[in-house]
């Protein structure tokens, strides 16, 4: 199995019947893992995971935010998307990564992160989905800083003093 699918399918033991969860658009892959549940209120400002939510033929309540589409990623960006996330609160976020920090956080090369930084703040835990490619570089932008994420999902070959500072930042460290 291929990193990123170990990496969603761990991520979808995190969730219990009757969570509230806000879903990225770069956790697609996670969604053909939730089949078992029957009881999830699903946010996102995706339509392929919308799309794909859909196909999994649940009773799910799903949310979509609104905004301006963007056709290359399939997801709503702009002031109208960040607002949609400031009306709700959800028990979990789960979030990709271009880019982990030690010093910055989560970051990303993407000039349209406002949504992801105002997912964060609608979310009561942080979950970062990123294999270990992502860690030891800094995009631009900052989306959320390390002491805000509660727990991140990642590869075996994370590097060990990267592993060791996380863990220092009382970050909770899953390894697949």
């Amino acid at each position: 199995m291929e990193i990123k699918k170990k990496i969603a399918k761990q991520a979808t033991t995190l969730i219990e019947e009757g969570d509230s969860t806000v879903m990225d658009t770069d956790i697609l892959p996670m969604i053909s893992f939730l089949s078992p549940f029957d009881n999830l209120t699903i946010m996102t400002n995706s339509l392929h995971i919308i799309n794909s939510l859909v196909n999994l033929d649940k009773d799910y309540s799903l949310l979509i935010s609104s905004g301006t589409f963007r056709p290359k990623s399939g997801s709503f960006h702009g002031t109208l998307a960040e607002s949609t996330f400031k009306n709700f609160a959800f028990n979990k976020l789960f979030i990709g990564a271009d880019s982990i920090d030690l010093n910055s956080g989560l970051t990303t090369f993407n000039e349209v992160h406002g949504v992801s930084k105002t997912m964060c703040k609608a979310a009561s835990k942080i979950i970062v989905l990123a294999d270990s490619s992502k860690f030891g570089r800094r995009s631009p932008n900052i989306v959320c800083p390390l002491d805000q994420i509660d727990i991140i999902i990642t590869d075996t070959k994370l590097d060990k003093d990267i592993y060791n500072q996380l863990i220092k930042n009382n970050i909770n460290v899953i390894l697949v």
